[in-house]
């Protein structure tokens, strides 16, 4: 009898440990105040199709930064005829978690942020639902804040592109320079392609996809632009370039290289698809 508790007990310690309830992918379901119950509307995928390339946009939750309108964390799912592709990794399914942030960045972070969740914004089930969860060639990541990270965990088979400026950033910075502690085993550089480009670089991955790394935001951060055919898809990352004014070096480079106004801009936080 007393073999048989000390194993209950064992077990019933595992699966409350950290670690247990983010392998196991839970959500820990915080519902959007009624004041922003119109948000919700972003929690089925929205499709924009471009000649041969389908685009998803995909909530994994909402964020509001001091208190102020919350904003849907995007994930973009890339259909190219070669393959799919993720746009970073959104937010955490155990990001309303009050233990999920530790060190430093519990302090700040838990202070700063208020977070929404439902379980309709678990990635992994988007993607099975979208039939591409077997089936992703990589996760480009713009840059490694724990809003573009939260499910790399559970994409863990799933290869990584990162800038490596933006590796080394969190490496030798991490929580001093707003990352997530533990943003190095969450990203698990093993698995990663790293990137070595120069500010305003730009890197081809294949006749669809290129990425651009920008140095704003973060050190590393880095754009990435679809060529569907006919149109130029951009998505900037946490960069808004609408929000940047017209002689900012990024913005002319952008606008010098591909002319803004006839891209399509994709920006991971936002109400204004």
């Amino acid at each position: 009898m007393m073999q048989f508790l000390s194993k209950l007990f064992f077990f019933f310690c595992i699966i409350q440990s950290p670690f247990f309830s983010r392998a196991q992918d839970s959500i820990h379901e915080k519902p959007l105040l009624n004041e922003f119950k119109e948000l919700a509307k972003y929690n089925t995928p929205i499709e924009y199709k471009f000649d041969s390339i389908t685009v998803y946009a995909i909530c994994t939750g909402y964020i509001s930064t001091n208190k102020k309108y919350p904003e849907p964390v995007f994930v973009w799912l890339i259909k190219t005829p070669i393959g799919n592709y993720l746009i970073d990794g959104g937010l955490s399914p155990n990001i309303t978690d009050p233990d999920y942030f530790k060190g430093i960045s519990k302090t700040v972070f838990n202070h700063q942020f208020d977070f929404y969740i439902y379980k309709t914004n678990n990635l992994t089930t988007q993607l099975e639902k979208l039939g591409v969860s077997k089936n992703l060639k990589s996760i480009i990541l713009t840059h490694g804040h724990f809003d573009h990270i939260g499910y790399l965990n559970s994409l863990n088979k799933v290869p990584v592109i990162i800038s490596l400026t933006e590796k080394d950033q969190i490496e030798t910075f991490g929580q001093a320079m707003g990352y997530e502690k533990g943003t190095e085993n969450q990203i698990d550089f093993k698995r990663c392609e790293v990137i070595k480009l120069g500010d305003n670089e730009i890197k081809t991955l294949n006749k669809y996809i290129s990425i651009i790394k920008t140095g704003h935001h973060t050190k590393g951060h880095m754009m990435i632009l679809v060529n569907s055919g006919k149109t130029k898809l951009l998505f900037t990352g946490d960069i808004n370039l609408n929000s940047l004014p017209h002689d900012n070096e990024i913005y002319k480079f952008i606008d010098a290289k591909f002319k803004i106004s006839t891209l399509k801009l994709f920006f991971n936080h936002d109400q204004k698809l």
